[in-house]
């Protein structure tokens, strides 16, 4: 009998990624919350109205409620599952530039819409890429580790928000939504594309 080469795709060891991919999931956990919690504040400091706020942070809102089922058929689908962080991270960043930059009222709510839309891909994008990693057997641990990670990554994302705020000013937690964005898209490029199984 012949022997059988095997694609080198499956001599991947996914699971010596799996630093990367719980790393990952404590710095996308700042992506999530965005600099929603803090906006308001930001945005009352440079005279605008309460109406106004709640508007564009509505606008994000209603965008991510729009786009998750649709963000969740399009990352099952796709074999760049890696993209969907990838583009999130940049949101992130571009996001945090662009309201440090101007407070216009709609420069402001679509950059609240890209990155709620972009977070709401973010979350199924990294649970594809664990399961392609991890398969359905080792899912549900990975996942378990996963979502403690990312708490970890609340947790922190938080209290050096807090901080950072009161010690260097509201700006300051603009560059640290924008670093852990920036980190993210490091740590997801360092997974191999030939690593995840995309069935």
């Amino acid at each position: 009998m012949p022997h059988l080469s095997v694609p080198a795709a499956h001599h991947t060891k996914p699971t010596g990624f799996r630093a990367a991919l719980e790393a990952l999931n404590f710095f996308m956990a700042d992506m999530q919350a965005g600099i929603g919690p803090f906006l308001g504040i930001f945005l009352l400091a440079h005279q605008w109205k309460s109406g106004a706020i709640g508007t564009v942070m509505t606008l994000g809102g209603v965008a991510g409620v729009l786009v998750t089922i649709p963000a969740g058929a399009l990352i099952d689908q796709t074999k760049r599952k890696k993209l969907y962080v990838i583009i999130p991270g940049v949101c992130t960043v571009l996001a945090s530039a662009v309201i440090l930059l101007s407070q216009n009222f709609w420069i402001v709510g679509l950059s609240q819409v890209a990155t709620a839309i972009a977070g709401a891909a973010i979350v199924p994008a990294v649970m594809a890429i664990t399961l392609g990693l991890v398969k359905q057997k080792g899912f549900n641990r990975q996942n378990g580790r996963n979502q403690a990670w990312n708490h970890a990554g609340n947790m922190v994302g938080a209290g050096l928000s807090g901080y950072l705020g009161m010690v260097y000013g509201m700006h300051a937690i603009f560059y640290l939504s924008a670093a852990f964005g920036v980190i993210s898209i490091i740590l997801v490029s360092t997974i191999p594309a030939s690593a995840i199984d995309d069935r």
